[in-house]
């Protein structure tokens, strides 16, 4: 938990409050949220993971880069300077970190493509990492910190689980999956778990994390009002996350089964061992967060301890109950099953529907959204590249490359011509004495004559 650069505590951190701290705060924390993958640097993600092997994307832009960009970040702000120290810069960092959440949840939910999906909600959940370091408190920095060490697990759970059911069936496309979830049960239960952390559910370690950020934005939110809005945003792209989930399970793993994947078995151990051992850590993270991670991986991080408000909220009591509702429902859906059910035909205008028109995919659950007249214009500029920042900078690049380009060609022209002109200049003078007369240049011998015996008559001179 150290940085040989930075050490884990110092006596006295930076104010903001003179401006080389303000850009060295600034220059440092950008760097840093632009390893983390935050918006609007986050692009080249979704784009990598349409042709990224999915263990690629679980443990670059999902795992390494997301600790490699917010550790520096929390160190930045917990070691060095004392964000909250200014208030303008705080709120800027506070609205990355919400704009992050809300833009690239609202990407994930219109996606028709699984990995495009999960990199999507892999950006949001950096977001929340930003919440909670840039809230400046010392709960904010450990929710900050415990979620980004949980989003190891889950998200390289779903990207795994991902690319298990794209080996099984080719497909990625979530309009041509479904009904996967009897063939590969293993592999559905490892992206529930994943799928419910990420989304913030009881009692997983998503929820205890994200509940953290959340008490730390209640807290500067009760000095100042404003601070709420920020708690606002994170709650509301926890909702939007859960709904992104809930299209990915039912289009991969519910719903009617293509029959083209009626052979399609469970991966094979080395596909589904490591999310299901990913999956078993999120809930033993989230049953244990106050005995095991928060202790032994947290606090020591940060050299100190924080009191944690639990309220009335046990892990282990959530737990229970709901084993006891699930095992209701559980009941009740064995009871169902002793009932024969009559399959009948499906007609529309007299004519029988087939199974292509019968299958619903989960990627219309939100066409609505993308169909709405403000949406639908950003979202036209999403998919245009309008909110690429990296799009802006490609762009200026080649403009100024064109630019010094022109200034390279142009001085170099100008050198040359100088060159030419000065050669030619020099060129007619010595044409001067080029008259065409024999007399001329005898004379010009003779004078070349007398030159060096002179020469030759002072160096003589001079040596003796």
């Amino acid at each position: 938990g150290q940085l040989s650069y930075f050490p884990k505590t110092i006596l006295q951190r930076f104010t903001l409050n003179n401006p080389l701290a303000i850009i060295s705060f600034v220059c440092i924390g950008v760097g840093a949220l632009t390893k983390a993958g935050s918006f609007p640097l986050h692009t080249w993600i979704p784009k990598a993971a349409e042709t990224a092997p999915a263990e690629t994307m679980a443990f670059i832009p999902a795992s390494l880069d997301k600790i490699l960009g917010i550790y520096l970040f929390l160190r930045l702000c917990y070691s060095v300077f004392e964000i909250r120290s200014n208030m303008t810069i705080q709120i800027v960092f506070l609205s990355i970190g919400a704009v992050t959440i809300l833009a690239t949840v609202f990407m994930a939910l219109v996606q028709k493509d699984a990995a495009k999906t999960l990199s999507y909600l892999t950006v949001t959940q950096a977001g929340y990492m930003i919440l909670g370091i840039a809230s400046g408190t010392p709960l904010g920095m450990v929710g900050g910190l415990f979620h980004m060490i949980n989003g190891g697990f889950y998200k390289t759970s779903l990207f795994l689980t991902q690319g298990a059911v794209k080996r099984q069936t080719g497909e990625s496309d979530i309009d041509k999956l479904g009904g996967l979830a009897s063939a590969m049960p293993i592999t559905f239960f490892s992206f529930l778990v994943g799928g419910l952390a990420i989304s913030g559910v009881p009692p997983l370690n998503g929820f205890i994390s994200k509940w953290l950020v959340y008490q730390a934005l209640v807290d500067i939110g009760s000095r100042n009002p404003v601070f709420y809005i920020f708690l606002v945003a994170g709650m509301f792209g926890s909702v939007l996350t859960l709904a992104s989930f809930l299209k990915l399970g039912h289009s991969i793993y519910l719903g009617m089964k293509p029959k083209k994947f009626e052979g399609v078995k469970e991966a094979k151990f080395n596909s589904w061992f490591p999310p299901l051992v990913m999956a078993l850590v999120c809930i033993a993270f989230g049953l244990f967060a106050f005995r095991l991670p928060l202790p032994f991986l947290v606090y020591p991080a940060l050299s100190a301890s924080v009191a944690v408000p639990r309220g009335f909220f046990s892990p282990l009591g959530f737990a229970a109950l709901m084993l006891i509702l699930l095992s209701v429902g559980f009941l009740i859906y064995l009871m169902g099953r002793t009932y024969a059910f009559k399959k009948r035909k499906v007609f529309t205008g007299a004519e029988e529907l087939t199974e292509e028109e019968m299958h619903f995919s989960g990627s219309h659950f939100y066409s609505s959204v993308k169909n709405t007249e403000l949406f639908s214009e950003l979202y036209r500029f999403a998919d245009g590249g309008s909110f690429d920042f990296f799009y802006y900078i490609r762009n200026s690049a080649k403009a100024l490359g064109k630019a010094l380009k022109r200034l390279v060609d142009d001085t170099l022209n100008a050198f040359a011509e100088l060159i030419k002109r000065f050669f030619q200049f020099v060129g007619k003078g010595f044409s001067l004495l080029h008259t065409g007369r024999l007399p001329f240049y005898v004379a010009w011998l003779f004078l070349g004559m007398l030159l060096l015996i002179l020469l030759i008559f002072i160096r003589g001179g001079g040596g003796a």
